[in-house]
C-alpha cells in the first residue's frame, strides 16, 4: 500500500520515512490519514456501518492532507519555523475555488463581504467560506481551510447514510478523534453546546488534541436533518480558537443552510 505525501502529492510507500520528492518525513505523522487506497466504493453498507462503528471508516476517508499536517508532529516543525503550508489536493494540484452554483427557488443569504459561496446540491448545505481559504470536497461534505493560517480548519461531514441516525453522534465523534490521536493526547471538556444552525438545532462538545508542544482546540456540532447526519469539526490552535471564531468560523456557520 502506497501513501500520498501531504506537501508534494507523491506517492511513496507506507514503510518509507522519507518523502523522495520534497524531503518530508514520515516517522511523526499519522500514515493512515494519508492512505492512498480508497475501498468505500466497493464496501457494502453493512461492512461500512461496522467500521463505522469502530471508527475506522471515517479516521479512512475523512482526514484531508492538510488537516493530516495539521495534527501530525510535521505541524510542530512548520508552525515553529514560520512556515506556512499551502494546502493542496490528494493530486498534488493547487486547489481551485468552486464557482458558485445557484439554485433555484433557494433563498440565498445576502454574500457576506470577503467571502464566497460553497454549494453541495449533493450532500445538501449551501455555506459561505473566506475568498483567500480553500475548500477541499471530503465525498460526502467540505473542508474549509485557511492557506494563511493553517491551524484553521472547519470541516462539514456526512456519515454514510446506512449509520443510525438515533445514536449519540457527539460521543461518537468524539470517539473517533479520541481513537484517532491516542487517549493520552485527547481531553474533551465537560458540558454540551447547543447551536441554532440552517434553522435546525445541533448539538456537540469541545476538546484539546495535544500535538507535541501545541495544543489544538476542536468544538464539535451534530444535528439530524431530513434523515441525513451532519457533523461540523472546527479546529484551531488553543490559544487562537476565540479568534477563529470571531473572524471566520462564526460567519460559516450563520451562513450555512439546508437545500430542501
Amino acid at each position: 500500500m502506497t501513501i500520498r505525501c501531504p506537501v508534494c502529492g507523491k506517492e511513496v510507500q507506507t514503510d518509507e520515512d522519507l518523502c523522495p520528492g520534497c524531503g518530508l518525513r514520515f516517522d511523526a505523522i499519522n500514515k493512515s490519514a494519508l492512505l492512498v487506497k480508497d475501498t468505500r466504493s466497493t464496501e457494502k453498507p453493512a461492512e461500512r456501518d461496522a467500521l463505522s462503528a469502530s471508527g475506522v471508516w471515517l479516521r479512512r476517508h475523512r482526514w484531508s492532507s492538510a488537516l493530516a499536517v495539521l495534527l501530525g508532529g510535521a505541524a510542530v516543525v512548520l508552525l515553529a519555523s514560520g512556515v506556512l503550508l499551502a494546502m493542496h489536493d490528494q493530486t498534488g494540484a493547487q486547489i481551485v475555488k468552486p464557482t458558485p452554483t445557484p439554485t433555484p427557488g433557494l433563498a440565498t443569504p445576502t454574500l457576506v463581504p470577503g467571502f464566497v459561496y460553497y454549494t453541495d446540491p449533493v450532500s445538501g448545505f449551501q455555506a459561505q467560506y473566506p475568498t483567500s481559504w480553500q475548500s477541499i470536497p471530503q465525498n460526502p461534505g467540505v473542508e474549509f481551510d485557511d492557506s494563511q493560517t493553517p491551524t484553521y480548519i472547519l470541516q462539514i461531514l456526512l456519515p454514510t447514510d446506512g449509520l443510525d441516525v438515533t445514536r449519540d453522534w457527539v460521543a461518537y465523534e468524539m470517539g473517533v478523534l479520541r481513537q484517532s490521536y491516542g487517549t493520552g493526547n485527547f481531553q474533551q471538556a465537560p458540558g454540551t453546546i447547543t447551536a441554532s444552525i440552517g434553522g435546525a438545532l445541533w448539538t456537540g462538545g469541545a476538546a484539546t488534541i495535544k500535538q507535541g508542544q501545541i495544543n489544538f482546540a476542536v468544538k464539535v456540532l451534530t444535528t439530524v436533518h431530513d434523515g441525513h447526519v451532519f457533523v461540523i469539526n472546527m479546529y484551531a490552535a488553543n490559544v487562537s480558537m476565540a479568534d477563529a471564531e470571531s473572524r471566520y468560523f462564526d460567519t460559516i456557520l450563520n451562513s450555512f443552510i439546508f437545500l430542501g
